[in-house]
This record gives C-alpha cells, structure tokens and sequence, in this order.
C-alpha cells in the first residue's frame, strides 16, 4: 500500500506514535499525554475550555496568548493541563515552527495554572513536524485549536465500547471531521486546516499528510485521470492518485511536493499553452483518435535517449492547445487537439519499462495548412518547428505562431466567412440535463439558419454555453449583457464627434461584428439577458435584415452615401462590401441568453422578434438529491470534502420558491472550499435571486431554510432585512 509519508522515518516515527496515543489515551480513554496519571480529556473538563474559550470569544487587538490566559482565568488544574495539551496537538505537524518556540508555548500555559511542567518522551514528537501549515495556521489558531476542543467533544458523547470501535472506522470519523468544519465555518466564518491534520495522523495511510484545502484540490483536479470512481471525493481521489503515481515512479512514498510532482499540479491554473505536434501516419494516425480516444507520445526514443525538444513534453500540462502537423504524405498541419495528460509513465510496446510521456486527445480537423504556406511566413520563420524543420516530435509554439498558423487555415480552404455547423460542440466541465437532446436542438437550429436564444433559471450555464458553442464551432465572438437603456446606437451605430467636432460614423455592435477596419468578417453575437432590452428600440430597424432583406440607413459614409446592410447573397461566395455596405454572412449567427425570472426592467418581446429565433430551453434537474450535487462537484472537478450533502439541501429549499441553476450552486461550492461558511452563500448566492419577490415568499423562504443546521438564522434575517428592505 502507497503511504503519504514513511512513519518509519526517525524524523516522522515518534509524531506517529504521538498520534496514536493521543487516539488511544486521550479519545478512546479519558487520559493525557504529559501527565499519564491524570484524567484530562473528560467530558466534563472539554464542556469546561469549550465555555471558557469558544463560547466567550475575545475580540480585543491583543495577542494570542494574552487572550486565552485570560479565558482560562479561575479554571482547575486539569482545564489547564487541557489546554496545553490542546497545544501540542496543534504543534504536532507543523514543521516550520522551532522546537524550543513549541516547548515555550506549552510551558506558559501549564505555569499560568501552576501546573507542574516536566520532560516527557511524547515531547521528542514536536521536535520535526510533518508539513507546512502556513502563514494561517498561525493567526487562525484560535479556529484550529477550537476544532481539537469540538471534534473530541464530539467523539466523546459516544460510551467508552462506542469511542474504541467508533475509532477504528475512518468513514465514520471523517463524518465527525466534517462537521466540526462545517460548524467552525459558520461560527467563525474561517476555514480551518485542523480537519485534514487530524484525519491525517489517525489514519496516515488513508489520509494525505496536506494541511491545504486550495493543494488538495489542485492535485485531485491535476490527476484525476488516475481515478475510476466517479464518487470519489477528494480524499478518496488522493489516495486511488497516490496507488497508481506509486506504481508509476516505483517509491510507495513519494510526496507531492517532490519538484516533479508539485510542477504538473501546481501550474494549472495557468493559461494554456501551445504546441506543434508531429504525427507520422506510419506510427499513428489522426483518424485512430478522431472517435474520442487518445494517444500517448513518449519523451524518449526506443534506445532511451530524450526527444530532441525534451523540454517541451516538461512544460506540457492539460488544457494545452495542440496542432497536429502530419508528416509524409501530407506535410501540412491536419487537426487541433489538446494535452490531456502532462508528463507521466505508462507502459508502452517497444520499452521494457513504463515510460514517461504526453498524452493528447483530437479536437477537430484543420485546413488543411501546408509547410509551404507556413516556411513562407513571415511571422513564423522564426518558430520552433519551422526553424530546424520539423525535426523532432512536440515543439512549443507562442500564442502568436499558434494564431497566424490558423489564419492560413482560412486562407487554403473554406472562407473564413463560413462556419462548419457539423463540428461537435464541446461542452467540457459544463454539465446539463438532457445534454445531448439540448445539444441536438442547438446544432439543428443553427444549422437551419436561425439564431437562438437560451432560456432557463439563473445559474443554469447558458452564457458559458454560449461562448462553449461558438469556441467549438470556431468562430469569434462579441459579448455583451443587454440593458433597458440599449437603442440603436448601441446596436447600429451612430454620429459621433472627433477632436476636431466634426461628425463621424461610428458603428455599433451589430456592425462592428459584420465589418472592421474596413474588412467583412463573421464574428457571432452573444447577447446577454436580452430580455432586459427594449426590443423594438435597439433592433426594430434590423429585423428586415434577420429576415433577409436590406436596408438603408440614415447615416452616409465619409464619400456621402447612405449606409446599406444587406445579407450576403446565394450567388455570393466571396463578400465584396463596398465602403458603405455592411453585409451580414450567412453563417453569421446572433445567440441571446434569457433568464425565465428575469422581472427587473423587463419588456415584453414582439412576436416579429421572436419568430426569428429559435427558443432552446436550459433546464435545472427534475430532482436534487446530494449524489446529484456530487455528480456536478466531480464534473467541475471540485471535491466533495463534506459539502454535497447541505449543498442539495439548500439547492433543493431554494427551488420551491425560486428556480437556480448548478452554475449558482457551483459559485456556492467553491466559495465554501475557500474557507466561506454555509450563511454567508446563501447570502451572497441565493438571496439575489429574489429580487422582485413577493415578501410572504421570501418569508416561507427564509424560515423553512434557517431550519437546516448549517444556516444561521439570525445572520439570514437580518441580511433579509437590510438588502430586501423587510423587517424581522
């Protein structure tokens, strides 16, 4: 079995059996650490630091250690010989704090009670510590101790024969470990660390020895690849992660922070990078991966020496964009893709050992664009590939050379006025219900000529479902979230002053997306809550052109003459716009996104405006339950950690009184893994949705939801109260 850290180390061995102790002597038995002869962890004297302690926060400026000298003012011996103990437990792990600092601190407290301090075996534990805990961890450690205090309570109201059975079963201690996170997130408002050390030291070869939230994330995000159950949450996830890198680097205990390791996980947050890709159709074939599979391209030759640009496979990580160059016959780039695993070991025909290499997957065909072309460019003559001529397997490619290769697709091939509405439509790390029906009715629609208009509940994606459409059908887009005050300014144009005074033509957004700098292009429109717009006000005057008819403007170009925008005609292969003419391509496309809720500056649309579109419906699901919710957490890569459960229970309260989409809930998850408390989302997520809302609804609301244990009433009701201006 992989383990997250050698507890036979010297280093490491004694904060293990601390551990252990600690679990045996003090949460199992009612014992102590340094003073073996005393009774210390009882019920009684937790409910006694937990009322002097945490039931009495000190808010004041004063340090630490100020603070809880005084909260531990008139308690008995064995209260202090809690909190001291309290401490050691806090120092155990960290290892960036000195010995005789955490020695100090131990005995400060035990002298404030008059406790006797002595030399103990245990002690020896703190002297190394097992990672870093950061900056945080030192000035929350008012949460972090509170969390010691909460989670033995927790373990102690069960009897002696249930605490020793109790012990044994992590699942069971991990479910304590989240909801004494979940009850210090709210009564504190703070995200807490102590959660993963616990769990880490009483169970080191299921746990991961990270204290970090934010790392663990990143890591099961990184290599999720590696895991096969799809329930996994993210401590799951690390240990099925850490089985197969174990097997894969051969050491059972690697650590993620090892510079090979932490380099793959700790970048993805990064922009994409780009690359060339080399494909030689004797070896592998770009039609073998065009059905969704994959290739693996390793970083060394079969005799064992490295690719020529070794670097290259180093740098890749998932997410990278890829173009595949395919060498003879072809010579010419063929296909866009992707790195989906960065540098890793798998098994390989020819290599006797795993060995390490990049995997990619097939996006969609490209151009074709020839060597010729490329060897000619100016802008790119100076690029990896094409400066030592292609010899090699994976190059890096600047943001630029990845872009000017493209544009030569437009120029060898289709007209870059033309849009493929066969490609498939990549959704990923977007999740909907009925996905491929909605998908389906897209692609029809859009393929039939009709623009489209995405309806549903706030949160349910339709905006990033938009930009999802256009990116995977490869045209540009422009953005915008449309208001009560558009008119055709904004949307056609208008006269504008220059430095001089003098009038000038500007034009809007509409044009700006059909004609710039003087040159045709199709560039679609995304439109934003286009309900929210005066529709006869800002494009009355452009419905003619929708429906395939021209029209002449009251505004002239810089010669004199009206501006026209017409559509492009059948016979019209190639856009030949005059300086006035605006011509609208046929592939040219306007998507509109419409809350269904949406009452605040609402106008009602025309029936000449909406028989233009096609009306696709974005739904929320039929039934929320917590594996539904951990079904969406896993698509965004987000781990459980406790949170799918109360999750769904607000998800599910809030949609009787009004409808939201997984896109809110997924802002609610990660505002929670980043140290947010249950109150606040539903303050900051949830509550703006009922603006407009009638105020015996919002009532029903509030109260049926600050039943649920993660919810502080008081907090909800007064928020209620100050931003929808009710009173409690």
């Amino acid at each position: 079995m992989a383990t997250p850290f050698d507890k036979d180390k010297p280093e490491t061995e004694a904060i293990y059996q601390a551990a252990q102790q600690w679990k045996e002597q003090c949460l199992v038995n009612d014992g102590s650490l340094l003073w073996p002869e005393n009774q210390v962890w009882t019920e009684e004297n937790l409910q006694k630091i937990k009322e002097c302690f945490i039931d009495q926060p000190d808010e004041s400026k004063k340090n630490f250690e100020e603070k809880f000298k005084k909260q531990l003012e008139g308690q008995p011996k064995e209260v202090y010989q809690l909190a001291a103990e309290c401490l050691y437990m806090y120092y155990l792990f960290p290892g960036k704090i000195n010995y005789e600092t955490k020695l100090e601190k131990l005995k400060l407290v035990c002298q404030w009670g008059n406790v006797s301090f002595h030399d103990s075996e245990v002690l020896k534990a703190l002297k190394n510590g097992i990672g870093k805990t950061g900056t945080s961890f030192n000035t929350r450690k008012p949460f972090e101790i509170a969390y010691l205090i909460l989670f033995a309570r927790e373990i102690k109201n069960r009897s002696y024969h249930d605490r020793e059975n109790f012990m044994e079963d992590h699942q069971r201690v991990k479910e304590i470990a989240n909801h004494i996170r979940n009850e210090i997130k709210d009564y504190y408002n703070a995200n807490v660390q102590m959660r993963h050390i616990v769990l880490h030291l009483l169970f080191p070869e299921l746990y991961e020895g990270i204290s970090s939230t934010e790392h663990k994330q990143k890591i099961f995000k990184h290599f999720k690849y590696l895991i096969d159950d799809p329930a996994a949450d993210v401590d799951e996830g690390l240990f099925i992660i850490r089985e197969k890198l174990a097997q894969q680097y051969a050491d059972q205990s690697f650590s993620f922070y090892q510079p090979s390791i932490r380099s793959q996980w700790e970048d993805d947050n990064k922009k994409p990078d780009y690359f060339w890709l080399t494909s030689n159709p004797s070896i592998w074939s770009i039609d073998e991966i065009k059905d969704g599979g994959e290739v693996f391209y390793t970083a060394y030759s079969k005799n064992g020496n490295k690719r020529q640009v070794f670097k290259a496979f180093q740098e890749a990580k998932p997410g990278d964009r890829v173009l595949i160059y395919e060498s003879s016959p072809s010579f010419a780039i063929v296909a866009e893709g992707e790195v989906v695993k960065g540098l890793h070991k798998e098994r390989e025909e020819g290599f006797e050992e795993p060995v390490e290499g990049v995997s990619f997957r097939y996006i969609r065909d490209v151009g074709p664009v020839s060597w010729d072309q490329m060897v000619h460019h100016p802008k790119l003559k100076d690029s990896s590939p094409i400066r030592i001529r292609a010899r090699g397997s994976l190059f890096s490619l600047t943001r630029e050379e990845f872009e000017e290769i493209l544009k030569l697709e437009k120029e060898d091939g289709r007209s870059p006025l033309q849009v493929n509405f066969d490609q498939e439509i990549q959704t990923s790390n977007l999740y909907f219900e009925n996905k491929d029906k909605l998908l389906n009715q897209v692609r029809a629609a859009l393929k039939a000529g009709k623009h489209i208009i995405l309806v549903g509940p706030p949160g349910t994606g339709k905006s990033k479902l938009a930009q999802a459409i256009c990116r995977s059908l490869d045209v540009e887009y422009e953005m915008a979230t449309a208001t009560s005050d558009w008119s055709t300014y904004e949307t056609i144009g208008g006269y504008f002053p220059d430095s001089a005074g003098k009038l000038h033509f500007q034009p809007g957004l509409f044009l700006k997306c059909v004609k710039e700098s003087g040159k045709p292009q199709n560039k679609w429109l995304i439109m934003d809550e286009l309900n929210r717009a005066d529709i006869d006000k800002a494009f009355g005057s452009l419905f003619s052109v929708l429906t395939g008819d021209s029209i002449t403007l009251n505004y002239t170009d810089e010669s004199g003459r009206n501006l026209v925008i017409r559509p492009q005609e059948d016979d019209e292969s190639e856009i030949q716009a005059a300086s006035h003419e605006y011509v609208v391509p046929e592939d040219w496309r306007i998507i509109g996104t419409m809350n269904t809720y949406d009452k605040a500056s609402l106008y009602e649309m025309s029936y000449a405006f909406m028989r233009r579109f096609a009306f696709i419906p974005v739904t929320i699901p039929a039934g929320i339950s917590e594996d539904l919710v951990r079904n969406y957490l896993n698509e965004w890569n987000i781990g459980d950690e406790g949170i799918a459960g109360p999750l769904s229970q607000i998800w599910s309260i809030t949609n009787r009184y009004r409808k939201i989409g997984p896109a809110i809930v997924r802002d609610m998850a990660e505002y929670i893994l980043a140290g947010g408390d249950f109150t606040s989302t539903v303050l900051l997520y949830v509550f703006p949705q009922f603006e407009g809302v009638m105020e015996e609804t919002i009532d029903q609301f509030i109260e049926e939801i600050s039943e649920l244990p993660v919810i502080h009433a008081g907090q909800l009701q007064q928020y209620a109260g100050e931003f929808l201006k009710h009173d409690y």
